[in-house]
């Protein structure tokens, strides 16, 4: 089976793919999003990493043993009974997040949540979703 298009067809298809071309050119035009800086850019990366460090569930038991109290790694693998090496992972992910802060005292590292960066955290959400 042929078809034949003449030549007045495929003329017509093209104009009608630049009127709808025009036609979304403005319309996106008058749609403009907000131009971000440099300082929101960071603040969205620091989102981003703040919210990837709780998208775990063995983080977000950590975080909840160290709401109730500071403990060492040894005490939050014993609590979580995950191995200590596993557990390091983590406090490493969050140390990143800015989550929690550890301290070395001779063998043993204590750790505590760093409230101060997490009420930050929360302030910086709230912030960006007012300016949306």
């Amino acid at each position: 089976m042929f078809v034949y298009v003449s030549l007045n067809d495929m003329l017509e298809v093209r104009n009608w793919k630049l009127d709808v071309a025009s036609n979304l050119q403005l319309l996106t035009s008058n749609f403009h999003l907000p131009m971000r800086t440099e300082t929101d850019i960071r603040t969205l990366k620091d989102l981003r990493e703040y919210y990837r460090a709780l998208s775990d569930a063995a983080r977000l038991k950590i975080l909840a043993q160290l709401a109730r109290r500071d403990a060492t790694v040894s005490e939050l693998a014993r609590g979580l009974h995950i191995s200590q090496p596993l557990v390091s992972w983590h406090l490493h992910r969050l140390k990143i997040a800015g989550l929690i802060r550890m301290k070395r005292n001779g063998r043993e590292v204590h750790c505590s949540l760093d409230r101060a960066r997490l009420d930050a955290h929360a302030r910086q959400f709230d912030s960006l979703i007012a300016n949306q």
